[in-house]
């Protein structure tokens, strides 16, 4: 029991006494508003709730205490004599009787109160959880996945620009009619895909042909469908990069050639490699069985299988790959052209490898909030 104290009168804002409670009014535990609040603010709930979820305590507390004496109750009957439960009847009534004089009404408060700082404990801590799940999920999408997205579609077309403007003045040779040929009939699946269509605006629609035959190789696992390179040894089709490798280097090829290096091509490098070093701690890592599945291989082809491989090593490389263009220029900073490209083979894998990390933190991030930077809106 609490005791009874009185409430003196207080004065209210503008001066004046407030109404005196009652001397005998009972000190009562009523559970903190906070537990029914919502995860972003408190707000009180009405009194109907909490008289609800009294009288669901009191229901509870009941049950469980007939669920307590019942096998009791048998016990008595089996061990005791004609004219126990006459005595035991007494027993409880006066037991009944003792009990009603205790303050029920600040037990059931007591426990609505206990029950609500669980309830909000349990509320505080998934709101928390979600709260940093949102923050990591953001940064990783904002931060670094779709940022990589977006600057390998810049090099993407820049690379698609520059075959473009160039595969019509490159002489095909007779070694070359079977890659042209392979290329057209890619161009006849384009055009029959229900979610592709045939390249207009090019000034060559076999330079998207190229490109796409760059990124996508014939399984080494079935040798009929199609799945991702994850590396390349050149960054340009076959045809132009040793029609470049053996032009003269004053040539208005190797010139257009030098420039696009330069000035296009490895900035969009280097961009990505900038933002990978410096947000790569926020990659999202990709299953071995999904990545077999997007490669069409075990392993990356260095000397790992995919299940045992490092998850950020599309990253690594691509680092690696972007050092490697500098020393490279800077080779023919001092007029030395021996080489067209750096010896690091080309990660283009980092682009399946990245959408699909983008995919699943969209998938999240959409769980989360409704809402994500790959889905927009959709539901």
């Amino acid at each position: 029991h609490y005791k009874t104290q009185p409430v003196s009168t207080s004065l209210d804002s503008d001066g004046s006494p407030l109404s005196r409670r009652s001397m005998n009014a009972s000190i009562s535990m009523v559970p903190p508003a906070s537990m029914f609040s919502s995860v972003s603010g408190a707000i009180p709930v009405a009194n109907k709730t909490r008289s609800h979820f009294r009288v669901v305590i009191y229901i509870i507390f009941m049950a469980s205490l007939i669920s307590t004496l019942r096998p009791f109750t048998s016990t008595l009957r089996d061990n005791f004599p004609e004219g126990w439960l006459t005595d035991a009847i007494s027993v409880a009534t006066d037991a009944i009787k003792h009990i009603q004089t205790y303050d029920l009404g600040n037990v059931i408060a007591a426990a609505v109160a206990v029950g609500g700082y669980l309830i909000e404990h349990w509320i505080s801590s998934k709101a928390s959880q979600n709260e940093k799940q949102m923050e990591r999920v953001e940064a990783q999408s904002h931060q670094l996945l779709v940022p990589v997205t977006m600057h390998w579609h810049n090099l993407y077309m820049t690379l698609l620009t520059f075959i473009d403007r160039h595969i019509d003045s490159i002489e095909i040779k007779e070694g070359d009619k079977e890659e042209m040929d392979r290329c057209q009939n890619w161009l006849k699946t384009i055009s029959e895909h229900p979610f592709m269509e045939m390249p207009s605006r090019l000034n060559n629609p076999v330079s998207f042909a190229m490109m796409s035959e760059m990124i996508m190789e014939t399984s080494p696992v079935n040798g009929k469908s199609k799945s991702f390179r994850v590396t390349s040894k050149h960054e340009l089709p076959r045809i132009l990069h040793y029609a470049i490798q053996h032009c003269d280097r004053k040539s208005k090829l190797w010139k257009s050639y030098e420039a696009f290096v330069r000035y296009s091509f490895v900035p969009a490098v280097q961009r990505i490699a900038d933002i990978i070093d410096e947000n790569g701690h926020l990659m999202e890592p990709v299953g071995s069985k999904r990545l077999t599945e997007l490669f069409g291989t075990e392993g990356n082809g260095y000397g790992f299988k995919w299940k045992l491989l490092p998850r950020m090593w599309f990253y690594s490389k691509f680092l690696s790959y972007a050092k490697s263009w500098q020393e490279l220029l800077s080779v023919w900073d001092d007029d030395v052209y021996d080489e067209i490209r750096p010896p690091a083979d080309f990660p283009m894998g980092i682009m399946a490898f990245n959408v699909e990390a983008q995919s699943i933190v969209a998938e999240v991030e959409r769980d989360l909030i409704g809402v994500s930077q790959m889905h927009g809106h959709r539901r």
